[in-house]
């Protein structure tokens, strides 16, 4: 918990940041503690003034002085958006920040919360809709980004970010991580047909380089990644953001954090129809469909490379009270849906689908339908798998 004192100065530096681009006289109340993650704190700060400024700011402080790359990717990334923001708002305004002490100021959306609230909540119509509108800020953030990269770059630069990691570096151990997939294969008896390997190498190669589906991501689209403010959904912790495939977040939602299937496809509709005037090949199902095999092959994979051998024996937590065998099952199962019947994506649903059966007879009481237990969705007919 931060002392008077620090709060005080974290004040004194969002107020002369604010300065620089704000006219007129203001004042910062004390900040008010809003979160203490292990990367940052987040402030926020009242504005007593006599003139037109928003009632209240949000500081976000990089605690670790050492180590604050994804700290800075979310400051440089809110400046690229801010750039945008008068055409299409996906992000909260970013105000300005202090390279020395490390610290941003940024646009204040309220108090009202994410979806992460939504999905704990019994009202499916509710969580449904702002899964659907968090889809088609998604596709708006892609759309507005495509073409746009050496503009990030800079941003990045002028924060010293040449560090940052590149998708091409996220490919490079991605592969690594498929000696993880193939030690899992050879624990369950199986040895993968021919043309497993050259396949990983072009869903790592896809994922380097994405070619018309190149967009700016988010990168961590969890539950808590998003804000409401009224009737809008926002998009914040951009820590993780950077260019890669503009399917990337989605697939998050279908492997890593998976929502009933209805309602991924559902959001996909809406992704596309806000992607699609920027990337005339996300119109096309056969493209489409293919991209969204190569991504969720992509994201089951990795899931796969982080589970431990061990769980074979025993099982083990994963998130609230769902199992690492759960998320596993799952992203078996996923995976097979997304490349099965999609043509150059054959191998991978075989190995999806005979790794799926395997886990499946090794843990009899798993199923494949066995989402995180979302209250959103269980009083309701819409189909939790």
């Amino acid at each position: 918990m931060p002392s008077e004192i620090e709060r005080q100065i974290i004040a004194l530096r969002a107020t002369t940041v604010l300065r620089r681009t704000w006219e007129g006289a203001f004042h910062l109340e004390q900040p008010a503690l809003v979160s203490d993650r292990g990367r940052n704190q987040v402030f926020r700060c009242r504005v007593q003034s006599e003139g037109t400024f928003p009632p209240s700011i949000i500081v976000k402080s990089i605690k670790d002085p050492l180590d604050p790359v994804r700290g800075l990717t979310d400051w440089a990334s809110l400046a690229f958006l801010s750039q945008m923001a008068d055409e299409h708002s996906v992000a909260p305004r970013l105000f300005g920040g202090d390279a020395e002490h490390l610290l941003f100021v940024m646009e204040d959306l309220g108090e009202e919360g994410s979806i992460d609230h939504l999905l704990h909540v019994h009202d499916s119509s509710r969580a449904t809709s702002v899964l659907c509108a968090l889809a088609r800020q998604m596709g708006t953030l892609h759309a507005t980004t495509m073409g746009k990269e050496r503009q990030f770059e800079r941003l990045c630069e002028d924060l010293s970010l040449a560090t940052v990691s590149s998708r091409y570096q996220e490919a490079e151990r991605w592969l690594e991580g498929c000696k993880k997939v193939e030690r899992w294969c050879h624990e369950l008896s199986y040895l993968p047909p021919a043309g497993f390997e050259q396949a990983c190498i072009r869903i790592a190669d896809t994922f380097a380089l994405p070619g018309a589906f190149l967009a700016l991501t988010h990168g961590d689209p969890a539950p808590t990644n998003n804000y409401l403010s009224g009737s809008q959904i926002y998009l914040i912790d951009f820590e993780y953001a950077g260019y890669r495939h503009a399917l990337y977040d989605l697939t998050g939602w279908n492997i890593l954090c998976p929502l009933p299937r209805a309602c991924v496809h559902l959001m996909s509709h809406h992704l596309r129809a806000a992607l699609a005037p920027a990337c005339p090949a996300a119109e096309c199902d056969e493209i489409y469909q293919t991209a969204w095999g190569i991504l969720c092959t992509y994201r089951a994979m990795a899931l796969l490379s982080w589970m431990p051998l061990r769980l074979i024996e025993h099982n083990a937590p994963w998130a609230d009270n769902w199992s690492r065998r759960e998320a596993m099952v799952v992203a078996l199962s996923r995976w097979e849906e997304a490349t099965r019947e999609v043509k150059g994506l054959e191998v991978m649903a075989v190995v999806a689908a005979q790794l799926l059966r395997r886990c499946q007879t090794l843990w009899p009481d798993i199923s494949a339908e066995k989402i995180p237990a979302w209250l959103a969705f269980m009083r309701t007919s819409f189909p939790q798998s």
